[in-house]
């Protein structure tokens, strides 16, 4: 049975739904139970009323039902999180929109999220991978704190899953490369070798991941500024 605030959200949702969207979203393979087709940013308009409340996240985390999962990722209090509950979550990702929207929205601000990338990397689960790069890529952006070698403990693992022929995977990968390749003129540096490394894999995948990596760092613009 849904709780008060459930039964409100599914009220709002009911009024916004979309068919044309949750088809167009079933032709890449993004599939729920329940889908009404909201689209992101009206979701995170819903969301915003009702964060941050831990047990209503965990309740509308539990159906298969698309809206109420993302506005799960973005209600749900960062500092209450237990590991549990989120390696939970992020071992059963059912799709690639969620695994974004739960790196996005959620896990960039889990203070424990950093010490466990490399084992949701080596979750079973490709979303969970993917989740786990997804992250990756936002830390690289929105942490300047960090070290370099934060960033660089993950280049064994994205080498590896360069090779993958999950094309979800595939660009998360990429995504997560050129993202650390953009921090610095060191990081740039060791980026574009690891893209050679990659390249040398003699994969489609691969060589795609390596392609859009030298594209992107090697770029005019983004070598200037570390001129």
């Amino acid at each position: 049975m849904l709780s008060k605030k459930a039964i409100e959200i599914k009220r709002k949702l009911k009024t916004r739904e979309s068919g044309p969207a949750v088809d167009n979203m079933a032709k890449y393979g993004i599939v729920y139970k329940k889908n009404r087709g909201l689209q992101l940013h009206e979701i995170k308009r819903i969301s915003t009323e009702y964060k941050y409340n831990h047990e209503l996240a965990v309740e509308l985390w539990k159906p298969d039902f698309r809206e109420f999962n993302i506005i799960a990722t973005h209600i749900e209090d960062p500092d209450t999180v237990t590991e549990e509950q989120i390696n939970d979550w992020v071992k059963n990702l059912k799709n690639t929109e969620l695994a974004e929207q739960i790196s996005i929205n959620l896990l960039v601000n889990i203070p424990f999220a950093k010490e466990k990338i490399n084992e949701w990397i080596d979750f079973e689960n490709i979303y969970s991978k993917k989740a786990a790069f997804v992250l990756i890529s936002r830390l690289a952006v929105l942490e300047a704190d960090l070290f370099d070698e934060f960033f660089e403990q993950f280049f064994p693992k994205i080498k590896e899953y360069s090779n993958t022929d999950n094309v979800f995977l595939r660009k998360s990968v990429s995504l997560a490369l050129r993202k650390i390749g953009r921090r610095n003129k060191k990081l740039n540096f060791r980026s574009i070798k690891l893209a050679g490394e990659i390249s040398l894999l003699k994969s489609e995948s691969a060589e795609w991941v390596a392609n859009d990596v030298f594209l992107e760092l090697q770029d005019e613009i983004v070598q200037s500024k570390f001129n």
